[in-house]
């Protein structure tokens, strides 16, 4: 009702004044008086109450209990007092002293102008000096206590402070040690200028120190004056500035000091900002800036820019400062010689023997005032026909083929007046025809009949056939006339004159007469005559008449007639030549008893005489005396054939002797050593300059499979006759040829003896051969030794007897035991073969194994050691795992989750390497992963193993032999192998490669103990069909999708090796990652081996074999049948079976 009522009075907006209420009727009374109503809505009900009154819940005012200083109310109960005032049992209180809201224990809050102090004990004015303490306002070197809540003092040296232990600024002369940290202690500013330190801080320091913070910082090493500890601005010498540094030099810097850093850089370089040298734009050998040369690179120059500097064209040979000093010439350009098909023969553009060239010129300009020449900067093209011209395009000093120089008048006359000399200037023309060939422009052979002067032919003289001049021939004209006589000729003295000496040639008719070339008998050549009809001899060429004491005659060289003519023949049968001088002919009657005379003497005498030997004179014949000698004779003959018949038989008789007691060949025992238990050097019958041979490496080491000779003098200083013969033994570790290797020795006689010796592997040898002598005589037998002493350098080839196998064998192939062994004290593995002659599968598996462990050299691959190639010992050797093949660890030994990782990253290491060397492992498998060590931290801890299968895949390989199929383990075998094509590469080695990594997480074989898989064909077809095992349960999830991508069905898809690392390094596992061999070795040179039939072992066997029993045995078989006999027994091969081929070898080995 209450509620109504309001509403309506609202309703209405009639508002009643305190004291009155509005009625039913809309009228405004007053309140009950006696009610103490302040307002109401009725006569007796209250809305509110008087003061000191409250509402009850009947509208009625009803007195309260009267509290002093009660601000608010709450009915019946006061609820807060009045500032000043704190409210304690419904009583008001006073607070202290201008405190103007407290409680009774502490103050709230002060009056204004009041600060409340004492953790709210009291109010006090702050403002007053008196108040200082309790403020907290506490003098220079004072902290105030908040608990103690007073003033305590500073740290030493403090005068600003907030506790005992921090310092926000120092006394005079004091500074903060770290300004940084203010708990730092107050410390005397050191190394400061005297009269600089102001307060806690200075503001000058002394040499060798900045300002930091107000202190003094020492600067950087070897700098006297900084801005911080990171700039410097002066130097110590010998120092230099450099961007703020003290540095020993300034690179590329030719002068520089300790304050302004580099003032001058050296040639090619250019002071930037920073006092640096930079190198000046390749355009520029010096310069300003980057922009502006000083002088310009070579093949650059100016070009007219200030300080720019342009790049020579093409067709400049040779420059300077301000342009091309020396054009090209003699250039091709197909480009060039087409686009000028007006003036060039275009077949002359691609012709290779004789091309059209091109020469460039700089053109010149002559300088009216100065008359000084000025060259253009660049080059210009020559006249097509001009292979080099100058000053312009028409001057030519050579020309192209098909060309020849020709003076030009014109030219030579602008060429005086350019530059005041006097000088021939020439054009290239159509070469004349009688220019035969040209170099250059240059006419260097002339047609016959013109001769060279200056660059051009001119016509010689009608009588010469060649000349140099117009004034005389070198040769004469060989022209002929109707009889076949030249009609041009000149006599040989004057041919043989000097230049102007030699004239022109002789018209043959009209000197005919004067020369006698009518008494000519031989044609007439341009030289003159040869031969002169009788009583006539030649003389240069032309015919004279001899003297009259000949028929024939001829000249003498050696004047010994006076007239230099010797007579050559007389009047047959009446006259002869006097052999004194060949002068003159006598007459034949002047030799008494001479019938017809000839030549030099008497032909024919009268009956009963006959010529002398030098026919001058005939003898008288005495047939007594002829007979006797002629029988004498043939006796004498008789006699000397029956001696030489009686010497033959002797000859042969004694040869029958020699050989019926010639000694042979001793037979000797079956074992060299036992001759040489009887050795005696010191006795022996035969000596020699020294009993050792080293073959002339005393202190070097042979090179096996290097022959090294040497000879040695064998002499026999006794008085009888020596048969000796040299025994070796066979061995394997050398050959050894004698030559000779038996001799027969007399008394005071010696032979030398050649030794040829062959390291067949890497040994040491110090053996003895035996030497025995034999009397001749009295059979009588001696013995001596040789020493061998040699040691051979490190090969791969060892000495067998040189490892040291420890039983029993360790593991077991299809070819062989592997055993655990020393070489040299090297712990190494034996891989043995069985067999003791190889097959020639076997054969191949073997060479190719070891070819390619001696070229593969990785620290992620097992190392060589070498092999055994003798006969029945034939092994491989490398280095020794100490804890196995990784598959044999699995189940035995505790393998750690980072081992296994280690293992699979050196494993990923090897593949890269064979894969960027272009090689397919081809039977990755846990079998070939050796373990080296069981620390993840170790450098390496497993390395790849077994080469007989891998194959190199260069393009040149391929192209040779496709990749075999089948090869490799099945259970590794990726589908591609598996499927037989031989269409695969470096992905089959990343699937085996993902078997190897599920192995390895499981510890236990892939497909093992499970039943899908119980025949030997279902592994194959479930890989091919793009099956693959299952995840283990507790595989982290980046093993299991590294194995996913290497054994995809794809091979595109797999990862590479290298991809495979850099997720494994991703993984951050805490192993030794193998560094440093990631890169791909660009020096090795992997061949490609390809194996013959036979093969490198079987050549090494038999050549072991071969070289051994041709020590002994092709020169001992004359000495000892039985002997020869036993090695033939002993040197016959044994029978082996063929051994099975390893499953992962392939039958056709590609290289």
């Amino acid at each position: 009702m209450f509620l109504l009522f309001t509403i309506l009075i609202s309703s209405n907006a009639i508002e009643c004044s305190d004291g009155q209420y509005l009625d039913t009727s809309g009228e405004c009374k007053n309140c009950d008086s006696s009610k103490h109503c302040k307002t109401c809505f009725a006569a007796d009900k209250c809305i509110s109450c008087e003061d000191n009154y409250y509402l009850d819940s009947s509208y009625q005012c009803v007195e309260r209990k009267n509290i002093n200083n009660c601000d608010v109310w709450d009915n019946l109960f006061c609820t807060m007092c009045k500032p000043g005032y704190y409210l304690q049992k419904q009583d008001c209180k006073p607070c202290t002293d201008n405190c103007k809201y407290c409680n009774s224990q502490e103050c709230f809050q002060c009056e204004a102008g009041y600060t409340l102090v004492n953790n709210g004990g009291n109010c006090v004015d702050c403002s007053k000096e008196e108040n200082n303490a309790v403020c907290g306002r506490c003098s220079i070197n004072q902290y105030f206590d908040t608990e103690k809540l007073s003033c305590l003092p500073c740290k030493t040296n403090c005068q600003r402070c907030s506790n005992s232990q921090n310092c926000f600024m120092c006394s005079n002369g004091f500074a903060l040690k770290d300004p940084t940290d203010p708990l730092s202690e107050c410390s005397s500013i050191e190394h400061c200028v005297s009269g600089h330190v102001f307060g806690d801080h200075c503001e000058l320091c002394a040499s060798e120190f900045y300002l930091d913070n107000g202190k003094c910082s020492p600067c950087p090493e070897q700098c006297l004056r900084c801005i911080n500890s990171t700039n410097c601005v002066e130097c110590a010498s010998p120092m230099k500035l450099l961007e703020g540094k003290c540095v020993p030099s300034i690179d590329n810097c030719a002068r520089s000091n300790g304050i302004q850093g580099c003032l001058e850089c050296n040639e090619g370089f250019y002071l930037s900002e920073g006092s640096q040298c930079v190198g000046c734009p390749k355009n520029c050998s010096s310069c300003l800036n980057e922009n502006y040369c000083f002088r310009c690179a070579p093949n650059y120059y100016f070009n007219g820019e200030e300080g720019q500097c342009t790049l020579k064209k093409s067709n400049c040979k040779v420059t300077d400062q301000y342009g091309c000093l020396e054009c090209y010439y003699d250039q091709t350009n197909t480009e060039l010689c087409y686009s000028l098909k007006e003036d060039i023969d275009q077949s002359r553009c691609d012709d290779t023997t004789s091309p059209q060239t091109f020469g460039y010129f700089l053109p010149v300009t002559k300088n009216d005032q100065t008359n000084i020449l000025e060259y253009e900067k660049e080059c210009e093209l020559c006249d097509v026909k001009c292979k080099i011209c100058e000053y312009n395009s028409t001057w030519c000093s050579a020309c192209n083929p098909g060309y020849a120089l020709n003076i030009s008048i014109e030219a030579t006359s602008l060429y005086k007046e350019l530059t005041g000399n006097t000088q021939n200037i020439y054009n290239c023309v159509e070469k004349p025809p009688e220019c035969i060939r040209t170099e250059m422009g240059y006419c260097v052979e002339c047609a016959s009949g013109y001769f060279l002067s200056d660059v051009t032919c001119t016509k010689c003289d009608v009588s010469c056939g060649s000349c140099t001049s117009s004034t005389y021939c070198q040769t004469c004209n060989s022209k002929i006339d109707n009889s076949s006589n030249s009609v041009y000729w000149r006599p040989k003295s004057l041919t043989d004159a000097v230049d102007e000496a030699k004239g022109k040639c002789f018209v043959v008719n009209e000197t005919k007469s004067q020369y006698n070339l009518d008494q000519c008998s031989s044609l007439i050549t341009t030289s003159g005559c040869s031969i002169c009809n009788t009583g006539y001899y030649t003389h240069d060429g032309y015919c004279l008449k001899c003297p009259g004491r000949c028929t024939e005659c001829k000249e003498q060289i050696d004047d010994i007639t006076g007239d230099g003519i010797i007579c050559t023949g007389c009047k047959n049968e009446t006259q002869y030549l006097s052999t004194e001088d060949n002068v003159t002919c006598l007459e034949c009657s002047n030799i008494e008893h001479c019938r017809v005379c000839k030549g030099t003497g008497c032909e024919y005498c009268e009956d009963g005489y006959s010529p002398s030997r030098d026919r001058l004179e005939c003898t008288k014949v005495n047939l007594a005396l002829i007979l006797p000698l002629c029988i004498g004779a043939c006796l004498i003959l008789i006699a000397i054939i029956l001696i030489i018949i009686f010497f033959l038989w002797r000859r042969r008789r004694a040869a029958e002797k020699q050989r019926e007691t010639e000694i042979r060949p001793f037979r000797v025992s079956s074992d060299v050593e036992l001759a040489l238990l009887s050795a005696d050097n010191e006795n022996f019958p035969l000596k020699t300059e020294k009993w050792e041979l080293d073959f002339g490496l005393p202190s070097t080491k042979a090179i096996v499979d290097t022959e090294y000779e040497q000879k040695l003098k064998i002499m026999n200083t006794s008085n009888k006759s020596y048969y000796f013969e040299i025994l070796t033994n066979p061995s394997h570790r050398y050959s050894l040829e004698v030559n000779p290797v038996r001799q027969t020795l007399k008394a005071g006689f010696g032979i030398e003896v050649t030794f040829k010796i062959k390291m067949l592997c890497t040994a040491i040898v110090n053996e003895d051969i035996g030497i025995v002598a034999m009397d001749v005589d009295d059979n009588n037998k001696e013995t001596a030794k040789l020493k061998i002493i040699i040691e051979s350098d490190l090969s791969t080839k060892l000495d067998h007897t040189e490892l040291k196998p420890v039983m029993p064998p360790i593991g077991e192939g299809a070819f062989g035991l592997v055993f655990r062994g020393t070489y040299r004290g090297q712990d190494v593995a034996i891989k043995k073969m069985k067999a003791r002659n190889l097959t020639e599968e076997q054969t191949k598996e073997f060479n190719h194994e070891v070819g390619m462990l001696s070229q593969l050299r990785h620290q992620t691959i097992v190392s060589l050691i070498g092999a055994v190639y003798t006969e029945g010992e034939i092994a491989i050797v490398t280095e020794f795992a100490e804890f196995g093949s990784l598959s044999k660890m699995w189940g035995k030994r505790e393998v750690s989750y980072d081992l296994k990782i280690k293992i699979m990253d050196d494993l990923a290491v090897a593949l890269q390497f064979l894969h960027q060397n272009q090689i397919i492992h081809r039977d990755i498998k846990g079998e070939n992963v050796l373990v080296y060590s069981l620390n993840p931290h170790s450098s390496v801890c497993g390395k790849l193993t077994d080469f007989g299968t891998c194959r190199n895949v260069s393009e040149r390989s391929l192209a040779n032999k496709e990749l075999s199929t089948g090869i490799g383990t099945p259970t590794y075998m990726s589908p591609e192998s598996l499927q037989g094509t031989s269409n695969y590469s470096y992905p089959v080695d990343i699937y085996a490669y993902g078997i190897v990594l599920y192995e390895t997480f499981n510890e236990k074989q892939a497909y093992e103990n499970d039943e899908r898989f119980n025949q030997p064909w279902m592994i194959p077809q479930f890989v091919i069909e793009g099956h693959r095992l299952e995840r283990p349960d507790n595989m982290p999830d980046n093993y299991w999708n590294l194995i996913t991508k290497c054994w995809d069905q794809e091979a595109d898809k797999r990862p590479t090796a290298t991809e495979i690392l850099q997720e494994i390094a991703s993984w951050n596992i805490d192993i030794n990652y193998v560094t440093g061999e990631l890169s791909k070795k660009e020096d090795l040179n992997v061949p490609q081996i390809i194996v013959e039939p036979k093969s490198e072992v079987q050549n090494e066997v038999s050549k072991h074999s071969d070289e051994n029993n041709n020590n002994n045995s092709k020169d001992s078989a004359s000495s000892s049948s039985s002997s020869v006999s036993e090695k033939s027994s002993n040197g016959k091969k044994e029978e082996v079976n063929k051994s099975e081929s390893r499953s992962s070898a392939s039958s056709d080995d590609d290289d």
